[in-house]
């Protein structure tokens, strides 16, 4: 129907505002094309507004708050951790040296 006929009898359409909602989010830093309703990036993680960047930061700090009291609380767990960590960094280090030397030869 013509637009004009519709705003005649007072109809608008919301074309404008729904084309704007389903247009894809770009994230900057790394291009990635994500969906109109998109939180975080699709390829990096990161958000894409800024308050997703808020509600993750303040999550972020209860959960350093939490795990911190928790290892402070219980020292037997911690060192467990550390070696936990420990060992998988250990891990990685030797595959990235084990890669590395493949792809020197």
């Amino acid at each position: 129907m013509d637009k004009a006929l519709l705003g005649i009898y007072g109809i608008k359409l919301k074309e404008k505002k729904e084309k704007e909602k389903l247009k894809l989010k770009i994230y900057p830093s790394c291009k990635e094309r994500n969906a109109y309703n998109a939180v975080f990036c699709s390829r990096c993680g990161l958000p894409l507004e800024i308050k997703s960047a808020i509600v993750k930061s303040e999550l972020r700090k209860k959960a350093d708050k939490l795990l911190s009291d928790i290892l402070r609380k219980n020292p037997k767990l911690s060192k467990l951790l550390e070696k936990l960590i420990e060992k998988e960094v250990e891990k990685k280090l030797k595959e990235l040296i084990r890669v590395n030397t493949i792809a020197g030869k």
